[in-house]
């Protein structure tokens, strides 16, 4: 995106809409290329990945509170794609230089968020303000992209949603595998329960995640 930005700018102050509109969609399109898998990846390997990460340096983690921890990194996951896309519709308006606009859809973006918190944060605690977040970031982007199909005349839709078909398809094929392979993942209270988790695997975990306190953690934290 903040490759892609400066053109966007250039092509706008030379009043080259069409030039402008084709910037707008390869940086859609790569957006698409990465947000779409990425995401579907972390949301499927999120159990497992706080598993591994977290019960190292937390021993009263329960696999309760892993799970709700997994739950909320997924549902945070999913709203990535949209996340990304308001990021670089918001560079489109800067290129503009339409703060106005911009302003009135940030409106929008945390209006929703707001209400979205206060609905399903008492019915599903911090899963809630994740999905608050996976929801407010769609709406922001849909109305970003509703108002330039107004002002550029069109926005090659179409052909987005070809390439966004595409990606899906191929995503579709990498989520199978993974969430088969996820499913032979330990348990937490199975790795705990494990005779590598108690003699081999915490020397191996140190060394890639140095507990708070001691000489590697201080070490890492100097060199950072």
């Amino acid at each position: 995106m903040t490759a892609l930005a400066p053109d966007l700018a250039k092509r706008w102050a030379r009043r080259d809409s069409t030039g402008y509109r084709d910037q707008l969609l390869v940086g859609f399109r790569l957006l698409l290329a990465v947000t779409i898998p990425a995401p579907t990846g972390l949301a499927l390997l999120a159990q497992p990945i706080v598993t591994v990460a977290l019960a190292h340096h937390h021993s009263a983690l329960t696999a309760t509170s892993a799970h709700t921890i997994a739950e909320t990194l997924a549902l945070m996951a999913i709203g990535l794609p949209a996340f990304s896309g308001w990021l670089w519709l918001t560079r489109a308006y800067q290129a503009m230089q339409d703060t106005r606009t911009l302003f009135l859809l940030y409106l929008v973006e945390n209006g929703v968020n707001i209400v979205a918190a206060l609905i399903l944060y008492p019915l599903l605690g911090v899963r809630g303000l994740a999905l608050a977040l996976a929801i407010a970031y769609p709406a922001g982007t849909l109305a970003a992209l509703a108002h330039l199909r107004q002002r550029l005349a069109r926005i090659g839709g179409r052909g987005t949603l070809s390439a966004a078909g595409r990606v899906t398809l191929a995503t579709t094929a990498m989520a199978i595998v993974v969430a088969t392979l996820t499913g032979l993942a330990p348990t937490t209270s199975a790795l705990r329960r494990s005779s590598c988790w108690r003699s081999r695997c915490p020397s191996v975990l140190a060394a890639i995640w140095p507990p708070p306190g001691s000489p590697a953690y201080a070490s890492s934290r100097c060199s950072g």
